[in-house]
């Protein structure tokens, strides 16, 4: 999972600020962060079905900064990028996510998923699950309902 548009959440000077109620200000070498707290947690829900794997490009950065504030058990196993594009496009980390992934299944969820990313999920020949959230409100309600949906749906097709 990404960090950024999924518990950290930001908007365009166009749009309205994501300013909610269950929001903690963070601050990451010099960096303010925005966390959404019930994106958290909804986070955390996951972990009874799901290994969970930073894929952002805070890389360790997230399990020093996030895990006592998420709550997550830790450390998260992180994955290490070469290539750095921060274009706002998801594509840049297509190399070390099917390096990491393999023949395994994968659910990711991130903020920059474009039609590169659509097409390697649709290629790959593991179930692969794309969860696109918006930048100002992150990681829903919805999205873990369809995360545990696939994740029941991949354990009643293989009876793990």
């Amino acid at each position: 999972m990404d960090v950024d548009g999924v518990l950290s959440l930001f908007s365009t000077p166009q749009e309205k600020p994501p300013i909610r109620p269950d929001t903690h200000f963070l601050n990451v070498e010099g960096v303010g962060h925005l966390i959404a707290m019930d994106n958290c947690r909804r986070l955390g829900t996951l972990t009874d079905v799901f290994d969970l794997v930073w894929a952002t490009g805070w890389e360790e950065k997230a399990n020093e900064n996030l895990l006592d504030l998420v709550g997550l058990p830790g450390p998260l196993e992180v994955i290490a990028f070469k290539t750095r594009r921060y274009d706002h496009q998801a594509h840049w980390k297509l190399g070390a996510l099917e390096a990491h992934s393999g023949s395994r299944p994968l659910a990711w969820i991130d903020d920059a998923l474009d039609d590169e990313c659509r097409a390697w999920a649709a290629a790959r020949t593991a179930p692969t699950l794309l969860i696109e959230t918006e930048t100002a409100v992150g990681l829903t309600e919805a999205d873990v309902a369809r995360l545990r949906a696939w994740a029941d749906d991949l354990t009643a097709a293989t009876g793990a």
